[in-house]
């Protein structure tokens, strides 16, 4: 009896995560949806990079699919962040050369290595722009 009460709560605690997971997912993606049409941005849901990992599908494939279908410029989420995809080379050159300074900050990477914490492509706010003149 007393693991038949065990497996109930273990199968409660995992069906209360999935939901409350699944909830705030949908909540992110809605967000995520308003912010890039905000600033006028396509947006592409994404597939979860958790469940691609454990099906073994690989991310550049997935992304190269989607440049294909969808063009060169969109909005998605990676990992719960904003993110924006630009697979065109010429508005690339011109946010990392001639516009960076309104592009100063990346996804946070923290590390003890003093080589990788003064990296351009780590660095935020203004220790990247000295690093980047």
């Amino acid at each position: 009896m007393a693991i038949l009460t065990l497996a109930a709560i273990l199968v409660a605690v995992v069906a209360t995560l999935y939901g409350l997971f699944s909830y705030l997912s949908a909540r992110n993606e809605e967000e995520s949806r308003r912010e890039f049409a905000r600033r006028r941005v396509p947006y592409l849901p994404q597939p979860n990079a958790f469940i691609q990992s454990i099906k073994k599908e690989r991310l550049e494939v997935k992304r190269d699919e989607l440049i294909k279908a969808n063009g060169k410029l969109f909005g998605f989420n990676f990992l719960n962040r904003r993110t924006v995809l630009c697979a065109e080379p010429d508005i690339a050159q011109l946010v990392m050369s001639k516009e960076f300074t309104s592009f100063p900050n990346r996804r946070p990477f923290e590390s003890a290595d003093p080589f990788f914490s003064n990296n351009v492509s780590v660095t935020v706010d203004e220790k990247w722009k000295r690093l980047r003149r």
